[in-house]
């Protein structure tokens, strides 16, 4: 299964700058692991973001990754910038 990573911002700029960090130093892909997808964009946009942050004017940026060689305990983590 994937795993996930999603930092919420209330600046496109912000979420952009993240985003580019992410696919940049790549801290997910050490020991086998790999990074599948880094986007960005507004909340409304991402079926992986709670409901609850539509509205709000909030955008993210998210990298899609699987852990390592056993991927049996996938992680999803939500930071508010």
């Amino acid at each position: 299964m994937n795993s996930y990573k999603i930092y919420l911002t209330k600046n496109a700029e912000a979420a952009r700058l993240i985003s580019r960090g992410l696919r940049d130093s790549s801290p997910w892909s050490k020991d086998s692991g790999e990074i599948l997808s880094c986007t960005q964009g507004s909340v409304e946009d991402n079926d992986l973001i709670p409901s609850c942050y539509y509205g709000y004017g909030y955008y993210y940026a998210l990298v899609e990754y699987r852990n390592g060689p056993d991927d049996s305990c996938p992680e999803y983590s939500l930071v508010i910038c």
